[in-house]
């Protein structure tokens, strides 16, 4: 079953790029029966000496076989590649649209090695289609022709050959449960690699940990994956090798026994030749078999993703981040969290808030009181497990929350600076007014939309972060424990000039703190408790 969906997602994949790959198909049938007709007039000057026949046949014939070659794998290449781009966009759209509790639950690496290391196994072999098909006729017309030239001789090599099928399906029944074994080991590696950088000031730190880290971890996982790796290719090679070698021992089997057989010594040259040219597309049907392997592991991995992926959100119809409003309400709202353990989930609520347009609101509490829950309810990030999200009244309903969301712009504790910056066209003058009032105008500058570098220090980082969610022009900002990573100067200018300063711009702030010395800064301040309000 697995292999036909292989097929199956395989045909899909290739289904725009259909008149190209039949065009690369008749090419390579072409080729193939070039080569055909290649074996009929070596077999002709075999057995009637040379002939000006033979030698226009060969004139018309070689360069034909190279330019359908040429033609084949050029209109292939191009196949694969938008393949293997089509393919990642797909992945890249279903993380998009995934909603954040599931991206949050879902382990990075997972989809980092979906997107490269699955991606290029899938591609592969859907880049070996083609070739396999050329192969596959190349073979059944050399064994025709075979045949043709003698049926007691090729009956006599169709036994050998079952004799080899059967003893190579063996040898891959232990093949293939590497393959998984393989990409479980990568996915592995590529987590630690994601330790490796995130956690490098850690490791310098403490040596126990970073000698662990590096022979138990790092470099134990690198060893598997290459003692697999290489497991698999020793297999494989053998089974080619297998291959190889057993078409010369039929060869020779036929030699000895070719007075038995009751040939001709011309009929036995001819069948030999055309043996010797039927082992080319041979040993590619068999070099194929581990890309089927790795393709179908990977396959495996990436339905998977893409199933725990697939509840994909409404995207906005339209940028509706200027939208005024009066009221956002959290009306009876609750969120629990998914729990894969014994113990009970976190639930948040029920919840009833109401944000106020133009007003400055605090959210404090205790670290797992909640407060980041609640921030991504308000943001539209998380959908409510019961209750609803109101905004001037109108249900925010799953079709909505994208439009809903575009109303704000926050900073997070765990924030991500890009580097671009989505610049409100009435706000540029302010922007760069906020640089310098951050004192990083000396440090860096928005260059045709984009911040000249990034390469600061974490309060720095924050501080830009702030003036490029300003520059958006969303009527809401929200800033979670923003003033954490500055100096005390930065810290009382944020609370005593720079909240007043974007509340007299009209914005509407909700922020995340710890700074009780400064929740006089607060038009009202919400503390959470265990999930509720309190």
């Amino acid at each position: 079953m697995r292999n036909f969906e292989l097929g199956r997602v395989a045909a899909g994949l290739l289904r725009p790029y259909l008149p190209l790959a039949l065009s690369a198909m008749a090419l390579g049938a072409l080729g193939s029966l070039a080569t055909v007709g290649s074996l009929a007039l070596i077999d002709d000057a075999l057995k009637n000496g040379p002939s000006p026949w033979n030698a226009l046949g060969f004139v018309l014939l070689c360069p034909l076989m190279i330019a359908v070659q040429i033609g084949s794998f050029r209109a292939n290449s191009w196949i694969v590649q938008s393949v293997m781009a089509d393919l990642r966009k797909s992945i890249v759209e279903d993380i998009l649209k995934a909603p954040i509790a599931v991206l949050e639950r879902m382990q990075k690496h997972r989809m980092i090695v979906a997107l490269n290391h699955d991606v290029e196994q899938l591609t592969n072999f859907i880049r070996g289609l083609p070739y396999l098909l050329v192969s596959i006729l190349t073979a059944t017309g050399c064994a025709a022709y075979l045949f043709y030239i003698s049926w007691r001789l090729a009956g006599a090599a169709a036994l050998a050959g079952a004799f080899r099928i059967s003893l190579v399906r063996r040898l891959l029944h232990s093949a293939y449960a590497l393959f998984f074994a393989e990409r479980e080991a990568r996915e592995g590696l590529q987590r630690d690699f994601d330790l490796l950088v995130e956690g490098c000031k850690e490791l310098r730190l403490h040596q126990p940990r970073r000698a662990r880290f590096r022979e138990k971890r790092l470099l134990a996982k690198i060893d598997e994956i290459r003692e697999l790796t290489h497991r698999n290719f020793t297999k494989f090679t053998a089974i080619e090798a297998l291959e190889s070698g057993s078409a010369f021992i039929v060869i020779g089997v036929l030699l000895a026994t070719q007075q038995a057989l009751g040939e001709p010594k011309e009929t036995l040259g001819a069948f030999v030749v055309a043996m010797l040219f039927l082992r080319e597309p041979v040993n590619y049907i068999v070099g194929y078999i581990p890309m089927f392997g790795r393709a179908e592991t990977s396959f495996r991995q990436i339905a998977k993703l893409r199933d725990e992926l697939a509840n994909a959100e409404s995207w906005a119809r339209g940028d509706v981040g200027a939208a005024d409003f009066s009221t956002i309400e959290l009306r009876g709202v609750s969120y629990v969290y998914s729990s894969e353990e014994e113990t009970a989930p976190f639930a948040l609520g029920p919840i009833d808030l109401e944000v106020r347009r133009g007003e400055t609101l605090f959210v404090v509490g205790e670290n797992g009181s909640g407060k980041t829950t609640l921030i991504k309810l308000l943001l539209g990030l998380y959908a409510p497990t019961s209750g609803e999200i109101l905004i001037d009244g109108a249900p925010v309903g799953d079709a909505d929350r994208d439009d809903y969301r575009q109303r704000f712009s926050a900073v997070f504790f765990d924030y991500c600076l890009f580097d671009d910056v989505a610049m409100h066209a009435d706000n540029a003058e302010a922007a760069n007014d906020y640089l310098t009032r951050m004192e990083l105008s000396a440090k860096t500058a928005i260059v045709d939309g984009v911040f000249s570098t990034t390469a600061l220090s974490a309060g720095q980082r924050k501080r830009l972060a702030l003036v490029s969610a300003f520059a958006e022009g969303r009527p809401v900002m929200v800033l979670d424990e923003w003033a954490a990573e500055q100096d005390p100067t930065f810290r009382r200018a944020f609370y005593s000039e720079i909240l007043p300063d974007l509340k007299r711009r009209g914005k509407t702030l909700i922020c995340v703190s710890h700074d009780d010395r400064y929740f006089a800064a607060a038009d009202r301040v919400i503390h959470i408790m265990e999930g509720k309000i309190v």
